[in-house]
């Protein structure tokens, strides 16, 4: 009996030192591609505040941080660009085509996402039919094959999608990329109906092809007088492109709208060397658009990011800031923090996102204040236990 009880307790240590064995290793093993995961903030998560995220699986790759501007830098009604007035982060190159000064979008406190101002297109200023458009780039010291870009778009409740009252039908891109100024390779958004209740993700190619095949005019949710979210993640191939587009409001959780992969998206070599806000719009006597909050990034890295959110589910999120990030490695962050249209007070949560889009949990903080460590996972008493004797 007692030799049979000795070799119990072996087998017993044994299949204890197998199973932590294992338990080590595979813990080892899910580290090394693990998902995003923040431990602890250190600053003041208040606007302009310098802080530090520390985790783990953040990647070792970061976005190139082009451009980040709220417009709370420019003076109401002073035309935007030109390198007059820079942006938070980076410069407008130009606001403008090469005509008239009154094709300039202008700094505005007649509508706000964030802060006091926004950028303001009159499209009553346009001459003609076809004129008018507010085009904001170049953005870029070279081509870029992998880009990623959000902003907020707001139009006045009583006040018609550009061209409605033109005379040729309602058009406007919210946002135009190309790899020159001569429609190659390039990428719009466009709203071509009043009330707008649906847009595109459309392609021209270098003989002005329209290859709308992603999502072409499909139906989305973009009511006047509330601010909208875009974001758009594209990547230059000839066979494994991507041409992705999501949709945040105050009233719908973010979404991915269009996601086409393996797609021939440019000629896979030049890339894009303008991004423009607004990219096109006709005239009309009864139309202003609004943009706010806009952010590029390339690289690599282009889809990492750090970001605020009003939910713990980042997909839930009905309202998003993303902030910039001046340093990144895959344990440690440090980012300038961007309040969008948090207030100091609100209850937000702390988002990392990798190069592959993957979000980390929402990590609790308050707008003005620090962060607050998650609550410990609990761990219930095992049950089904027997304690062997001799």
């Amino acid at each position: 009996m007692q030799r049979r009880n000795a070799v119990f307790k072996v087998r017993y240590i044994f299949t204890c030192v197998l199973v932590a064995c294992l338990i080590i290793f595979t813990s080892a093993s899910s580290d090394s591609n693990a998902s995003p995961a923040i431990n602890s903030i250190s600053g003041t998560v208040s606007d302009g505040q310098t802080i530090t995220i520390n985790g783990s699986g953040f990647g070792i790759v970061g976005p190139n941080v082009i451009l980040f501007d709220d417009f709370e830098t420019g003076i109401n009604n002073n035309y935007i660009g030109n390198g007059v007035t820079p942006a938070r982060v980076g410069m407008w190159e130009d606001s403008s085509t090469a005509c008239s000064p009154t094709y300039y979008s202008i700094y505005s406190t007649s509508q706000a996402h964030s802060g006091t101002k926004s950028a303001r297109q009159n499209w009553a200023k346009s001459p003609t039919a076809d004129g008018g458009a507010m085009w904001i780039g170049p953005l870029f010291n070279g081509p870029v094959t992998k880009i990623y870009f959000s902003f907020w778009t707001y139009l006045p409740t009583g006040q018609n999608v550009p061209g409605s009252s033109g005379g040729m039908g309602p058009n406007w891109k919210v946002w135009w990329l190309q790899s020159t100024p001569y429609h190659k390779d390039d990428f719009a958004s466009e709203i071509v109906t009043d009330p707008p209740y649906e847009t595109s993700l459309c392609w021209v190619d270098g003989t002005r092809n329209r290859l709308c095949y992603m999502n072409s005019y499909q139906p989305f949710s973009f009511s006047k007088g509330q601010w909208k979210r875009w974001e758009v993640y594209m990547t230059a191939s000839t066979s494994s492109g991507v041409g992705q587009l999501w949709f945040t409001s105050a009233a719908q959780a973010r979404s991915l709208w269009a996601n086409a992969t393996g797609r021939t998206i440019d000629d896979g070599s030049a890339g894009w060397n303008y991004l423009r806000m607004p990219g096109y719009a006709r005239y009309d006597s009864n139309s202003n658009t609004y943009y706010d909050d806009i952010y590029v990034a390339t690289g690599n890295g282009a889809l990492a990011r750090v970001e605020i959110g009003n939910n713990s589910s980042y997909t839930n999120c009905t309202n998003l800031a993303v902030i910039t990030p001046t340093a990144w490695s895959n344990a440690s962050i440090t980012a300038t923090v961007r309040k969008g249209a948090f207030n100091p007070g609100n209850a937000a949560y702390l988002f990392v996102i990798d190069s592959t889009g993957a979000a980390s949990p929402g990590y609790p903080v308050t707008i003005g204040s620090g962060g607050s460590a998650p609550a410990p996972a609990t761990v219930s008493a095992p049950t089904g236990l027997r304690i062997l004797t001799n």
